[in-house]
């Protein structure tokens, strides 16, 4: 503890007097402020938003493709990824971070490349949805390495996939997808007041 080395150290050096000092110099390591534990705690810390933003492009995707993805299906990716933070905390104990988020990120990708092949009916949707989860897992370790920047780049990420699914989305009949047949999607002549034609 430096607060009670320097508490004491005065009196030590006024108690030695004339004698020659009995120490002669000390060293002082400091901590790395980004280890395992705080970088797991890190990880899962962002683990809601990655999910969520994981579950977004599945749902966007599934609309502007008219894929079919069961509630159940849903719920068994969900799983795989959640248990990708259980394995990097696992990983990271006996393996430097590094790896430990490359292996669980590589398990996690692959199961569910496997899984997604299957779920979407073949390799390229397949494929194409493990792309961005590739993407997804570098953007969160870039977020994780980078602690002064951290809130930036999410802020960026969250602003970026925004617009992406605002841009997708924007000739989604979202009435059509919701059941209500009965209502009428607005359009741009019916919004435009009687005075102003």
């Amino acid at each position: 503890n430096v607060t009670s080395l320097s508490a004491q150290a005065q009196q030590q050096f006024l108690q030695q007097g004339d004698k020659p000092p009995a120490l002669e110099g000390f060293a002082v390591a400091l901590d790395n402020p980004v280890d395992v534990y705080r970088m797991t705690e890190r990880a899962t810390k962002y683990a809601m938003m990655f999910i969520v933003l994981t579950f977004a492009a599945f749902f966007v995707l599934e609309m502007v493709r008219q894929w079919r993805i069961h509630p159940m299906q849903y719920l068994m990716i969900g799983a795989a990824l959640v248990l990708f933070f259980l394995l990097l905390l696992s990983l990271s104990e006996h393996i430097d971070f590094a790896w430990a988020y490359l292996v669980a990120s590589a398990a996690c990708i692959g199961l569910l490349a496997h899984y997604l092949r299957h779920v979407l009916g073949g390799w390229r949707p397949g494929l194409a949805m493990s792309g961005l989860l590739v993407a997804l897992y570098g953007v969160l370790y870039g977020i994780l390495v980078s602690e002064d920047n951290a809130l930036m780049m999410g802020s960026l990420l969250l602003f970026g996939v925004l617009s992406a699914i605002m841009v997708a989305t924007r000739k989604v009949d979202w009435y059509s997808v919701m059941g209500s047949s009965s209502v009428q999607a607005p359009s741009i002549a019916n919004s435009v007041p009687v005075d102003a034609r």
